[in-house]
Order: structure tokens, then sequence, then C-alpha cells
């Protein structure tokens, strides 16, 4: 009787608070020792209280102090079977309601620490149905929707991370997304495109840091800033240095540049901003552009590219007598387009230089005291 409670518990089950009450009754009626763990644990937090022993325990799991593990043990809940039972899966959906609230200060951290734990034993997720992952993703990215502020950066990289790690890149992994909800979902790639960027420039400070980088860097992080950068995904060459915190915490959300046309320590990253495309690339290399629907545009999300996939033919830069001379003079109008996405102002063509070195965050409405989180705008 108690096997089957705990195996088939919802809160919508027939009958299932009238089973809870027999199941205590029973219990406590008898001093068998067979039954005195599960004595113990209704004693403990309620155990057999269809409606309030789901919650009790939920809140041991996600604000107590004991190890989940214990908690498990201690509520006759860690036997293989039960782990997985309807039971269990109640107090995880009851825990989840709990977290964000649990996110947005000190305890951020701590508590997918613990979730994990519950979540996730042994590395694989204990729920792995769809309804659950959407209810996992939208529980600990529902502190930041709807336009509030951003997050501690040591909790953004912990939910990050907890979320790369068990449901994947919901630009690669869809699928694993689709209950989630689209606001959650734009978030998280947010999130990633904020991350590409800033492995990017922390690899180029590495390998290909050259003075003008730190306008460039400033007019992106602007751009990010300004919630215009909607996609970005990085591509490293062989030779880099993976092991960087930045890349690292992209968990694997990257590709490589590979080819014999190409340095090994260069790296490209590509963004989207609304319907345009860009490829920047470390090591002086040229900036370039492309409506997101033109064939020779490069497709964001693979797993690797060459030189010849992100050099097809693009959008003209304009000519500029000042900062280059090899802009064509039928460019206008396609390069204004871009400054006018970018900086989301009317811009004269004289604003983007045709050579990338050269720009300057003041000629495209970005000042270069927004650098990324971690670099000054001096280095």
């Amino acid at each position: 009787m108690i096997e089957g409670w705990i195996r088939d518990f919802s809160y919508e089950a027939p009958r299932i608070v009238d089973a809870g009450i027999a199941i205590r009754r029973l219990i406590t009626s008898t001093s068998d020792a067979r039954i005195a763990s599960w004595r113990d644990a209704d004693r403990w937090c309620r155990l057999f209280d269809a409606r309030e022993g789901p919650r009790t325990l939920a809140r041991q799991i996600v604000q107590g102090p004991d190890p989940v593990e214990d908690i498990l043990r201690r509520a006759c809940l860690d036997d293989p079977m039960r782990a997985v039972s309807g039971y269990v899966r109640t107090v995880a959906e009851e825990a989840l309601r709990l977290v964000p609230d649990r996110l947005g200060g000190s305890s951020g951290p701590v508590t997918i620490e613990r979730l994990t734990q519950f979540l996730v034993p042994g590395g694989m997720i204990r729920f792995p149905d769809p309804e659950m992952r959407g209810l996992v993703a939208r529980s600990l990215l529902t502190p930041w929707l709807a336009g509030r502020a951003a997050p501690a950066e040591p909790v953004r990289a912990a939910v990050q991370t907890f979320l790369l790690s068990h449901l994947g890149d919901p630009r690669l992994r869809a699928s694993q997304w689709s209950r989630a909800g689209d606001d959650a979902i734009a978030l998280m790639r947010q999130w990633l495109a904020r991350a590409s960027l800033i492995a990017f420039f922390e690899v180029i400070g590495e390998y290909a840091y050259d003075r003008h980088w730190r306008y460039r860097e400033a007019f992106w992080s602007a751009c990010l800033k300004a919630g215009a950068i909607d996609d970005a995904w990085l591509a490293l060459g062989n030779a880099v240095h993976t092991s960087a915190r930045a890349v690292k915490d992209l968990n694997g959300a990257y590709a490589r540049l590979t080819g014999s046309a190409v340095q090994s320590n260069q790296s490209i990253l590509l963004l989207r901003v609304r319907n345009t495309i860009f490829c920047e690339w470390s090591h002086e290399g040229k900036l370039r552009a492309w409506p997101v629907d033109w064939k020779t545009a490069p497709k964001l999300y693979l797993a690797k590219y060459t030189k010849e996939d992100v050099i097809g033919a693009g959008l003209p830069f304009p000519p500029n007598l000042q900062y280059g001379s090899k802009g064509r003079q039928d460019s206008e109008d396609c390069s204004i387009g871009i400054l006018k996405v970018v900086g989301g102002r009317e811009a004269s063509p004289r604003c983007w230089p045709t050579a990338p070195t050269s720009t300057s965050p003041t000629r495209i409405g970005c000042r270069n005291e927004l650098p990324l989180p971690g670099r000054s705008a001096a280095e």
C-alpha cells in the first residue's frame, strides 16, 4: 500500500488524501519494527500528508542545512524506484517553485548546488521528460524575465552552467527547451551571446590584442548592453587556449576554425543583429556583414568553419576618405542600414571606415567607457 501510494502519487490522483490518512493511521497503530522507518519519516516531514508532505520536503531540499542525500534517506525516498516516483516528482515541482525567490540574493549559488544534488544525482537528470526540463529552465530563469535587473555574476554563471550541462544549448538542442517558453529561451540565448562575446575578446587579449581592439570591444559591448545583439557564435582556432575562464563558461558551446588558410590561433565571432550577420576576425581580420537571408551569409551554430565559409560576398562598406579608400561608391545605402541597425540612429557613411582597424566608437554612436566585464577601456 505504501509503495503504491509513493509510486503513483499526484495531487490530482483520486482519493490520494484519504489513502495518505489511512497509511498514517496504520503506521501509528502498530509497533511493527518493519515500518518504523516510515513512521519516523512521517513524524519528521509529514510524509503521508498528501498536501503538506511534498512541500515540507521541498523546503528542506532547497533551504535546509542538511545534505540532500541525507534528507532523502531520512524520508525513505533514497531507494532507486522511489527516487523516480510520483511523490519525488511532486517534491521536485514544489522545490522548483521555491527556487526563483532564492536565486536573487547571496544564496543563489548554494541553491543551485542543492538543486543539482537533488535533480541530477550522479550526473543524470532525475526526470528527463520535456515537461520537467521546461519547468527546470523556467524556474531558474524566472527571476530575470520581463526586463528585471541582471543577475550577479556568480549566480548567472551557476545557472548558465547548470542549464548547459543538463538541458543543453537551446540553439543546438531546441527540443530540450520546447516547454521552457519563448521568453526563457530568448534570455538564455542573450546570456550565451554575452558569453561568446566575452570569450572572443578574452581570446583576443591573450593571442592578438592590438590597440584598436579596445574600440571594437567597446562598440560591441555597447551593442550588447543595448540589447541589439540577438545571437552570437564563436569559432576558435585549433591552438587557442580553451581552458580560459570565459571559454569554459560556454561549456563547449562554440565551434572550431580550421583549414590551411587560417592561423591556428586565429578566431572569429559571428553575430546576428536583427536581420544582419556580422563576422569579426582576430588578428587584424576584416569585418564583414551580410543580410541574414543571403546565400553567402555564414550559418550560425555549425561545429566547424573554414575561411571560405565566412568570407563570401557581403554588404559593401562605404568609401571613407580619411580612414580607407577601398569602399565602393554604390555602397552608401547598405552601410547606412547596417549602422542604423547596430547603432539605432541615423548615420553618415563616413561613420564606419572601410578599414575595421580604424573603427572608433565615437564615430558609430558608442562610447569606449563601456567595456565588457573584466576588462577596462584603457587596456
